[in-house]
């Protein structure tokens, strides 16, 4: 933080008070127009001496969902890739196989009840 306020002083050719209360205030800010990014905001520069002073405490960003706190979405992915949908699928396409191996023979047979191809 100390080198930031160095860096907005030496640019803006002001005093590292002046940068360390603007710091401050662009801090401020970013916290009350995004209350949800205030604790990376303090991650980021360090918690802010008007949130400390004040009492107020800024609620930390809420953490990411881990992969086990979805179970069911893990159940779901363990039954697509299951052994027992590979056997679902593979009797899905005998199935279909099948249909259409049913319905040739009943064509061939209208076919020939009625007298065959006549085109």
């Amino acid at each position: 933080m100390h080198e930031l306020v160095t860096k907005i002083a030496e640019q803006a050719g002001i005093s590292t008070d002046q940068a360390n209360t603007a710091l401050e205030t662009v801090k401020t800010y970013v916290i009350e127009k995004f209350p949800m990014m205030a604790g990376a905001v303090d991650n980021l520069f360090g918690a802010s001496q008007d949130s400390a002073s004040s009492g107020t405490t800024i609620p930390p960003p809420a953490p990411e969902p881990k992969a086990e706190e979805h179970p069911i979405i893990d159940k779901i992915n363990e039954a697509l890739h299951s052994e027992t949908s590979h056997k679902m699928e593979a009797f899905a396409i005998n199935a279909v196989n099948k249909a259409e191996d049913a319905i040739d023979v009943v064509k061939n047979k209208l076919n020939n009840l009625l007298g065959g191809d006549k085109k």
